[in-house]
């Protein structure tokens, strides 16, 4: 009887000291719980190419987005998620969980990278000096001046009696006259070549 006493004194102590060992709420389990957490498989579709994620039901669409940085250099504020939902473009603070998404689950993303952004002209600090001559103001007397000169007279006639005319449409009656004011695209009076050809 003693001997068996002593067999369950021992039993008794082994238990108690497995219990001890493991105590209650170490977060064994929860931690064995978040590694068990269905995974998310996500297909970004951009560029003509496909990256993909695996994630948590936890991840936000703000996480999704950084991650979508690391891979294709857009930028958070420039990417728009098409397909992530039922609603365009959901907020950064929501959770993938609650949008329903299929597992896996492709969507589209736009957004341009940093290297291909137009730079605002503000934000340029060696840009070229731009000369405005939309400044110029238009004198009648020059235009009078031209047509009275008497060079520009002889090169005008000249130039009628040499060119050859070719009608691609002939006027229709009772039609109006297209007239295109082409400045000095076919002829310029106020230039200083010799030849005919080059004015």
């Amino acid at each position: 009887e003693a001997g068996a006493a002593a067999n369950n004194g021992a039993e008794r102590a082994e238990t108690g000291t497995s219990a001890e060992a493991r105590p209650a709420g170490d977060g064994s389990a929860d931690a064995g719980g978040a590694a068990d957490a269905p995974v998310v498989r996500l297909i970004a579709k951009w560029n003509g190419k496909e990256h993909r994620l695996e994630v948590q039901e936890s991840t936000t669409v703000g996480d999704v987005r950084r991650r979508l940085q690391e891979m294709t250099n857009v930028q958070p504020k420039r990417q728009k998620l098409i397909g992530l939902g039922k609603k365009p473009n959901p907020g950064d603070d929501i959770p993938l969980g609650s949008l329903h998404l299929k597992n896996p689950h492709s969507f589209m993303m736009v957004g341009c990278p940093d290297e291909k952004v137009l730079l605002d002209a503000s934000e340029i600090s060696d840009l070229p000096e731009v000369v405005n001559d939309l400044d110029w103001d238009f004198d009648p007397s020059e235009a009078d001046a031209a047509q009275a000169n008497a060079e520009n007279r002889r090169k005008l006639e000249e130039k009628i009696k040499n060119i050859e005319i070719r009608t691609i449409n002939p006027p229709r009656p009772g039609k109006k006259l297209l007239v295109l004011d082409l400045d000095y695209t076919l002829l310029d009076f106020k230039g200083t070549e010799s030849s005919m050809e080059r004015l």
